[in-house]
């Protein structure tokens, strides 16, 4: 008996792998992650499998009895119906389980990629090529298993990495595009892997958003080559893209405006990554030259750097023939000889400063 040409030995085969990848990925993840991050992480499969089981709603069933040829028309009717159900199993998800923002957004693509995935997987089925068929449904836990892979080697901890790539899985398993698209977009994917590979060996924090500003630009490449794509194939839904992106770039400008009249109220904030103005500093820095003391130690209280505040006082000419030394708070002990002068702020918030 010839066993291995057999296809339901390649069923049997294609089963099992499936099943020990997703046995082994949360056998993996549940090692790494923390019990928070791995809870989140089973949330978002069981959601992410839920919504794209239920996202082509019946049109699989009917492609795999071949009542209906698949072609552009249909690919489009699927498309409008699994985006839609992507995008309410999203919003019910974020507002029952409070999914943060970047979450969201995956959850929709991973839907919407996971409903056409079923109706490619039911194209298969009708044209009797069954393996092909189970192993596009099974793909999934594949892609988590090398996710899990991806997490532990990365050191990341977080289930971000995981869940992008299941996602992106979902999207490669009914990927198409021009060899030019698909040249940037592997240029995109081995940036991103490549970075993080980076990140992780040069052991940097990664939730410091300026290490992130050398990747930015793949996010944006992946949403451009979408709109191209559905450009030239699925003009409707290129054309909820382009509305999509439009509105959320109208309100990143508002909210650039709004965040911008707010600082400048409040001469800046008390964040790390948006302190006080330079020109509020340099005007502190001047009232403490201004003094007729030839010695000065000045107690920083705010959240100011005391390098930034050295460089300052170095370039001021008033400061040129005086002794400044800066101390923390908690540092400023003793130096009776020298004046001491406190820096803090002059409001109970945003970043003015006063000069005592």
């Amino acid at each position: 008996m010839r066993y291995v040409p057999s296809a339901t030995m390649l069923s049997m085969v294609v089963y099992g792998g499936s099943g020990l990848a997703f046995a082994g990925a949360n056998l993996l993840l549940a090692r790494e992650l923390s019990t928070e991050q791995f809870a989140l992480l089973t949330l978002l499969v069981a959601l992410n499998t839920l919504g794209y089981h239920l996202a082509p709603l019946g049109l699989d069933g009917v492609v795999m009895r071949g009542r209906v040829g698949v072609d552009w028309p249909l690919l489009k009717r699927a498309a409008a119906v699994v985006a839609g159900v992507g995008l309410a199993t999203s919003v019910i998800a974020s507002v029952a389980y409070g999914l943060s923002a970047p979450l969201a957004p995956l959850l929709l693509c991973g839907t919407a990629a996971g409903g056409l995935m079923l109706v490619a997987s039911a194209r298969f089925q009708n044209q009797q090529r069954f393996v092909l068929a189970l192993t596009l449904v099974m793909s999934p836990n594949i892609v988590l298993l090398l996710g899990a892979l991806a997490t532990i080697a990365t050191g990341s901890g977080t289930l971000d990495l995981s869940f992008d790539l299941l996602t992106l899985g979902l999207v490669l398993a009914v990927r198409s595009g021009t060899p030019e698209q698909r040249r940037v977009t592997s240029l995109a994917l081995a940036a991103w892997l490549g970075y993080a590979v980076f990140y992780s060996f040069s052991r940097l924090d990664l939730w410091h958003p300026h290490y992130q500003w050398a990747v930015w630009w793949i996010p944006s490449v992946g949403l451009a080559a979408a709109i191209a794509w559905s450009g030239h194939r699925l003009p409707s839904v290129a054309r909820i893209l382009q509305g999509t992106v439009t509105a959320v770039a109208a309100l990143q400008f508002l909210f650039i405006v709004a965040w911008v009249h707010y600082t400048q109220e409040r001469l800046g904030t008390r964040g790390e990554h948006m302190l006080t103005p330079l020109g509020e500093q340099i005007r502190a820095v001047r009232a403490v030259c201004s003094m007729p003391e030839k010695s000065l130690l000045v107690k920083n209280e705010t959240a100011l750097f005391r390098v930034s505040l050295s460089y300052l006082f170095s370039i001021d000419r008033r400061c040129a023939r005086k002794q400044v030394d800066i101390c923390q708070a908690q540092e400023c002990r003793g130096q009776r000889d020298k004046r001491h002068v406190t820096l803090s702020y002059a409001a109970p918030t945003g970043g003015a400063l006063r000069v005592d």
